[in-house]
This record gives structure tokens, sequence and C-alpha cells, in this order.
């Protein structure tokens, strides 16, 4: 299936998972589990650290991880990644090992070279160098020499953030974030045209071999009749009186989603692990309209 709804390619393999896939699959999901729980529902808010800004910020569009693509051991420890997309709106890129107790890192690239003593970020489970600044181009490739202290190792990977194109975000700035989330019903004409709560799991979709966040999320359904309220539009207004005159020739007018909020998925894309938000999967509000 061709997932162009979510401007996806068709390909998503569950991958046997390799202890770096797995490192790599579990840094992705404690970014998830920072903001929502398993069945995507936004947590509230908790002491922020210093990364905080970049993950529950509304400027960021997505964050990708990308696999080491070299062949790695304790003997070879070069550093392959690729991504073919633009780089255009990147703003923060780190490279992330699996190892907390070190003292000294040397990066080398192909013209230059990086040494390293205390001006990377060491957090309880994760090592993380910015290399912002010197990503470019792709493919890249560098080779790491370091030392540290009784630690089983595994290749690390790079993570990259990109932040939303200006559209994007004057568009979501224009409407507040309850607003924007709020699901609009009308308790006191509960037969009204009007949004209607309807969680679905991706396992229902067969979605779930690739998407690793949330199990389920909420999509809502639009029902109700279209009777006339005086919070409908004039057209429609018009158009049910025509039709309660005219019913073989002027149709009623349908219930219909009028607007929606966007929904962030934890996926596979090929080997790469993508966290983005995605536009238009939950409706909030349901109108009449032809």
């Amino acid at each position: 299936m061709t997932l162009t709804c979510l401007n996806l390619s068709s390909n998503h393999p569950n991958p046997s998972l390799s202890r770096s896939s797995i490192i790599m699959n579990k840094f992705m999901r404690s970014i998830y589990r920072q903001i929502y729980d398993e069945i995507g529902v936004k947590r509230k808010k908790r002491h922020e650290n210093q990364h905080s800004n970049l993950y529950l910020s509304d400027d960021i569009d997505f964050i990708i991880s990308l696999p080491n693509q070299s062949k790695y051991s304790l003997t070879n420890m070069t550093y392959y990644f690729e991504y073919n997309e633009t780089l255009e709106y990147l703003i923060y890129a780190e490279f992330i090992l699996p190892i907390h107790q070190i003292s000294k890192i040397q990066i080398f690239f192909s013209t230059f070279n990086i040494l390293l003593n205390q001006t990377f970020k060491k957090d309880q489970y994760w090592l993380k160098i910015n290399l912002t600044k010197y990503i470019k181009s792709f493919p890249l490739k560098f080779h790491i020499k370091f030392n540290y202290i009784k630690q089983k190792f595994s290749s690390g990977f790079l993570t990259l953030y990109f932040r939303r194109t200006s559209t994007h975000l004057i568009s979501r700035r224009d409407l507040s974030s309850f607003y924007d989330n709020q699901l609009i019903t009308y308790p006191d004409d509960p037969s009204y045209c009007q949004v209607r709560p309807l969680r679905t799991t991706f396992s229902d979709l067969n979605w779930s071999s690739w998407i690793i966040e949330p199990s389920s999320y909420e999509m809502n359904i639009c029902s109700g009749t279209c009777h006339t309220q005086s919070n409908m539009g004039t057209y429609f207004i018009v158009q049910n009186l025509l039709n309660q005159k005219y019913p073989n020739k002027i149709p009623a007018p349908c219930c219909r989603p009028k607007r929606f909020s966007s929904t962030i998925i934890l996926y596979y894309d090929g080997p790469n692990l993508v966290l983005k938000r995605h536009e238009n999967m939950r409706v909030v509000e349901c109108g009449c309209s032809s």
C-alpha cells in the first residue's frame, strides 16, 4: 500500500533489530514518551531538561535517526550515514553513543579532525555530540577514537532535527494549542452534526509492523443530522430549505469534517527512525456542507 496520505513510500520493512538498532529505537521512544503516553495522549508538563525545547516545540517538524551504514567493530570505528533529502530546514544534529563514562573523543573527517574532552553532553544513558556546524552534505563519513570504562558498546547513530516551514508555523500559530485540539460538540443538541470520539489502532490498519508509537490514536468521526441551526452558514440554511421543498432535486447538506489537528508518529522509514508531526489526521470539528 502506498501511503501518500502520510507522505510515505510503500516500503516499510520491520527490520531485524541488531543491538545498535534496538538502542536507536530506545532513544527515539524516549523522546516520544517525554511528550505522549502509549496511546498518544499528551502528558502533563513535567520538569524540562535542556533538550526539551527541541522535543516539545511546535517549531519542530520531524526528528530522524540514521543508523551507521558502515560495517562496525571495536577495531573499525568507521561511521557512514546517508540522507537523501534537503538539509534546508536542519536546525540541530547530534551524534549519539550509548555510553556515559568517557574522557576523550577524537573524530576524524576527511578534511579536518575534532578533539573533544568535556564539550559534549552526557546523561544517564547517552553521550550526545553536537555536530550541527559540521554537517553540510551527505553522505557523511568519519572515524572515531575514544577511551571508555567498563561498558558494553555498540554502534552510535546520527539524529537530525528539522524545523517546520514558515507556512506551517503561521497556520499553527493562528490557533491556540487548546482550540487546535479541543473537540467542538453541541451537548444541547446531540443529534446535530458534530464530532464523535473514535479511537483506532494501527494494527487494525496493518501498520503496526512499522509504526512504533503510538499503538492507537483518536481519529474521531463526523455524524449527525444537518437540520437548520443558527450556527449553520447562510448557504446551507438556504440549501436545507430548498431540500425540504424539492427533496428530489436538492440534496440535503452532509455532516463532514471541518477542521483537523495533527498527530505525532514514530515509525520506520527503511532503516531510519522518524518522529514526525502529521497534519490532518485527527478531526476536531465537523460541519454541514454539500
